[in-house]
């Protein structure tokens, strides 16, 4: 099987179209990474907000609440409820419980989902009321909607934590904007990345084939001049070549002419004398 010849010009122009195609790649991954990492934070400052909102929300429901009663009265809590979702449009589940200190238990007072009403308390829940912070933990919905749970202490007047209430936010709204963001600029990322590397190409090109050119050139010329020596022609001018490598080849190659030239005429010359 014949084997692809390639010359020096065209190995040259393939290794620098190559190079420059591997390193657009790996700026192009470089800056999407990059780009990863800014969403990454951009999402965590969103949901830093929505739990800033939901802690401002929650000292103004504590402060409007002055006696432990309150929590036990069904209707205040229902209108609690619905307050928060109201001024939380991006609630999906909502449960709150109040301690009952008689049975040491949490009683649920109010959810939205029918189904958590008799369910026993969390471990969020149970660590809400021991520290009187707010917990929240990053989870996924059910159809992978950015999810966002707040357990929050209820307390009297903003002092001893007597309940919690425990949500569940959706953060797609908040995403929206900075997937949209994301996308954009990983389409403009592809797409600088795309024409930078093609104008570095063209400009490597148009170098390398100058280079390959300066290079091929004198040993096309002193192939041409072997070739003519081996056709027996030995009266050939070796071209002279830059002051490098190639310029030595050339030097070395007109001493090998001149040899062959003695060398010739010496045997012109024992011809003649044994045909006499």
């Amino acid at each position: 099987m014949k084997r692809l010849r390639f010359s020096i010009q065209t190995k040259v122009l393939l290794g620098t179209v190559v190079a420059i195609a591997v390193m657009a790649v790996f700026i192009s991954v470089a800056n999407i990474r990059q780009t990863q990492e800014d969403l990454e934070r951009e999402r965590v400052e969103q949901r830093e907000q929505v739990a800033s909102q939901v802690v401002l929300l929650m000292q103004t429901i504590n402060a409007g609440i002055s006696d432990y009663n309150q929590l036990l009265d069904r209707r205040h809590i229902q209108n609690m409820q619905e307050t928060l979702v109201r001024l939380l449009p991006n609630v999906r589940a909502m449960t709150i419980r109040v301690k009952n200190y008689e049975q040491s238990t949490l009683d649920t007072m109010a959810s939205t989902d029918p189904n958590l009403r008799g369910a026993p308390p969390t471990d969020l829940e149970n660590q809400a009321l021991q520290g009187n912070t707010i917990l929240t933990s990053h989870e996924a919905g059910p159809d992978g909607e950015p999810m966002l749970r707040v357990v929050a202490p209820l307390r009297v007047g903003n002092t001893v934590a007597s309940g919690t209430v425990d949500m569940l936010l959706s953060l797609r709204q908040q995403y929206a904007a900075a997937d949209a963001q994301y996308n954009d600029r990983v389409r403009e990322t592809i797409f600088n990345t795309a024409v930078i590397s093609l104008l570095a190409a063209a400009i490597a090109v148009a170098i390398a084939w100058g280079i390959a050119r300066a290079i091929v050139k004198p040993v096309r010329q002193l192939t041409a001049v072997a070739e003519q020596i081996s056709m027996g022609e030995v009266n050939v001018e070796v071209p002279k070549a830059s002051n490098d490598e190639i310029g030595d080849l050339a030097e070395s190659f007109g001493r090998m002419v001149t040899a062959v030239k003695f060398l010739k005429m010496e045997a012109e010359a024992s011809s003649q004398e044994a045909a006499a």
